[in-house]
């Protein structure tokens, strides 16, 4: 099963990696390519600076995982932005075919491995410099001293280790897939005792991110505190699902093909208890904030792909090893030719039919961005791939010599002349 282990691993980077033949427009992951420049070119490792089009610092999430972006671009330049995130998305798929092979079979290791490659939330969002890739890679990481059989000090400390490196990539989420292993395992063993190990390291995975808040200065406390973490927990924020329903509308619409698998697990008599009650408990976890954004669910996918993989692991004791390098070469052939393109959004109005007019635009040029509501997505958009100096608007202002605003927002008399104008957007000058 090992060279079926490694076509399964040159799957998933073909796969990753086939999203890039497209124009790739995703909000967070350009916020966060801004922020990454800022810090590289500022050598500012503990603040991210201003988001674009915005007089405050960015405050939604600690620094810490902005960090592998950040050298990333000071050492290769920002073109490695994707393969960076997709390097941690590979990682994951290794770590949940080793996990997997561990704890029931060779089989069960490859089939995790194969489903979580080939779920398209995963691959698609995976090769991009957005926090879940790392986020995702840790925190599973940190679940698997508590999944082992008789995890000892040294495991739960490993464990406390990595689980904190999560935590200081985002939050809570860090935290969730080893607390639910830790109860999982004391539900198993009926032990008190992993349970209490399992709390304390959790517990002390909190401290490093607890300690950066306690000591920065107070924005830190409200912004990433009180507006992100808070408002989560109470339904403040006004994106994502208000319902505790969130995390499994998430996981129901999206963990295909896998999906059907993890019931099939669940439903069978001799089902994998452990790794039930982890998926279980996790999903629970994952569920108890009023409000929830659906990439919150993706730290529950390895787990996952691992119930899926022991109920499809007796079968792939039997697959040849061909039919896996057949599926490889498909994955290759695939992402070569560009397919992976056909599942991105539209490209931007400024990469395809204004693209002329904004390449003439120099960079570090200041522009106002004239909608209503504001359209963060475009805002992120300029300022990564044009490197522009964006500030928005809710009406067309006589400043500047610059603007790109929403064909409703533009007056019939103005001296703006128009450069460009295409799908709902002018681009203007003066």
């Amino acid at each position: 099963m090992k060279s079926a282990a490694a076509l399964v691993l040159l799957l998933a980077a073909a796969l990753l990696a086939s999203p890039w033949r497209g124009h790739i427009d995703d909000l967070d992951a350009q916020l966060y390519q801004t922020l990454a420049r800022g810090m590289a070119e500022r050598h500012a490792w503990l603040e991210p600076g201003l988001p674009p089009g915005s007089a405050f610092p960015f405050r939604e999430h600690l620094p810490f995982g902005l960090w592998p972006y950040a050298a990333a671009v000071r050492a290769f330049g920002e073109g490695s932005l994707g393969p960076t995130g997709a390097l941690f998305s590979l990682l994951t798929v290794a770590l949940v075919i080793y996990m997997g092979w561990k704890l029931r079979g060779p089989g069960a290791g490859v089939a995790a491995g194969l489903v979580l490659a080939i779920t398209e939330t995963f691959f698609l969002y995976g090769g991009r410099p957005r926090l879940d890739p790392p986020l995702i890679f840790f925190a599973t990481a940190a679940a698997l001293p508590a999944l082992r059989e008789k995890p000892g000090l040294r495991g739960w400390a490993l464990a406390a280790l990595l689980a904190a490196i999560a935590a200081l990539i985002k939050g809570p989420f860090g935290l969730a897939p080893l607390a639910a292993a830790a109860a999982a395992r004391a539900v198993v063993d009926r032990s008190w005792r992993h349970l209490l190990y399992g709390a304390c390291a959790t517990l002390a995975a909190a401290v490093p991110a607890l300690a950066f808040l306690l000591l920065s200065d107070a924005s830190w406390w409200n912004g990433y505190v009180r507006a992100q973490m808070v408002a989560s927990a109470t339904g403040a924020r006004p994106d994502g699902y208000l319902s505790h329903w969130g995390a499994l509308r998430s996981i129901a619409g999206r963990f295909w093909p896998g999906l059907p698998f993890v019931l099939f697990a669940g439903l069978r008599r001799d089902r994998p208890a452990l790794l039930l009650l982890w998926c279980a408990f996790l999903v629970a976890a994952l569920s108890l904030p009023v409000r929830t954004v659906w990439n919150h669910e993706l730290v529950a996918y390895p787990a996952l792909a691992l119930l899926a993989g022991a109920w499809l692991g007796p079968w792939f004791e039997k697959v040849k090893p061909i039919w896996f390098a057949a599926l490889a070469g498909l994955g290759i052939a695939a992402s070569a030719a560009g397919l992976g393109a056909l599942l991105l959004l539209p490209p931007c109005v400024a990469s395809t039919e204004l693209k002329a007019q904004f390449d003439a635009i120099p960079r570090g040029a200041r522009i106002q961005v004239v909608s209503w509501p504001f359209d963060f997505r475009t805002l992120a958009s300029l300022a990564a791939e044009r490197r522009l100096e964006v500030w928005p608007e809710g009406k067309l202002r006589d400043s500047g010599t610059l603007a790109f605003a929403q064909e409703s927002l533009v007056p019939a008399n103005t001296q703006w002349r128009e450069i460009g104008r295409a799908r709902g957007w002018v681009l203007l000058t003066r």
